[in-house]
């Protein structure tokens, strides 16, 4: 019996309140969700060092990253496979940010749902691979960032699920990537093929979705570090590491939300979920109304116009872009 198998058999029952249903933020919609609160990750954690294998279905969580606990974290175990200088990924996170001197900054995107986080020096997420999100070809040339995750607190680091299709590519690509707000031009530090290899060192399934666990925090001074939990090593990585004053534009804001840029229409496309949120505020606790302001919907974006619903069935730790 593997580690992870007999932590289950000795495991008493594990708790589902992150699937529970609460009262929404800002008049965001809120209902019962059956397939969901079946499968939702649990506030249980998952036994550190222990490995899980490949294929095995997850209903706890990692614990949060902390040093005094967990030691020293891992060091990329992927850096071979940095495609963050390349040329056919995503570019928009720099150029939404764009604004004449003095004017006030654009929000992020062109089609945006979310929540505006507005405390907390880190913020931990389990989202949703989906790398089954297919761009029609009328779409040829979008983006879509989701889930992605900024801390508040003046972030360097910002953790971005992407989806994209652009011109000369048959299929759409899918990839995680650790954007870099303090260096010099902002940009990729890290970017990754979500691939079978990264899958199977960071992906597990939870209610038939691979789910991956994400965490930016800030490690002292003007220094952040962006990771993933190693499910192969039970572990945490750190996968970029960056100090400086943050160029977003929102200062001490952050954000959690879908967005996406140039699709053509709503298309039809599987949801897009991130749960268990949570923020470091002093403690690692869940992101909640009182730390929170509404972000979106874009005016003409598919949310604006219902085509797409933004669903938050725990408020504001746990929702869902449903696109279909």
């Amino acid at each position: 019996m593997n580690g992870y198998v007999k932590w289950l058999a000795m495991a008493s029952v594990l708790s589902v309140t992150g699937a529970g249903c609460s009262a929404s933020d800002e008049g965001l919609e809120s209902e019962k969700a059956p397939d969901i609160e079946s499968t939702a990750i649990g506030e249980a954690y998952l036994p550190y060092g222990v490995s899980i294998p490949e294929g095995q279905s997850i209903f706890a969580r990692p614990e949060p990253y902390s040093p005094s606990k967990h030691g020293a974290p891992l060091a990329n175990s992927l850096v071979a496979e940095n495609r963050a200088d390349a040329r056919d990924i995503p570019r928009e996170l720099a150029s939404r940010r764009k604004g004449r001197p003095g004017a006030p900054y654009p929000p992020p995107g062109d089609g945006d749902r979310g929540f505006w986080v507005n405390a907390g020096t880190g913020i931990y997420a389990g989202n949703d691979v989906q790398d089954n999100i297919s761009i029609p070809n009328s779409s040829v040339g979008a983006t879509i960032y989701a889930p992605t995750h900024q801390s508040g607190g003046g972030s360097c680091i910002e953790t971005v699920t992407a989806h994209y299709r652009y011109s000369g590519m048959a299929t759409t690509a899918h990839g995680h990537g650790f954007w870099d707000w303090c260096r010099a031009s902002p940009g990729w530090g890290v970017f990754e093929a979500m691939d079978a290899t990264w899958k199977g060192k960071y992906a597990r399934l939870n209610g038939g979705e691979n789910v991956y666990f994400t965490q930016v925090y800030k490690t002292g001074g003007n220094c952040w570090a962006g990771m993933l939990y190693n499910y192969t090593s039970g572990a945490w990585e750190t996968k970029l590491t960056s100090c400086g004053t943050t160029k977003t534009g929102f200062g001490n804001t952050g954000w959690s939300m879908w967005e996406s840029w140039s699709l053509v229409g709503c298309p039809a496309l599987p949801r897009a979920r991130a749960q268990s949120i949570q923020i470091l505020n002093g403690s690692w606790q869940a992101l909640a109304p009182a730390t929170t302001s509404q972000l979106g919907p874009s005016a003409g974006s598919c949310f604006a116009t219902s085509a797409y619903t933004f669903k938050v069935w725990t408020a504001n730790s746990f929702w869902e872009g449903f696109t279909p």
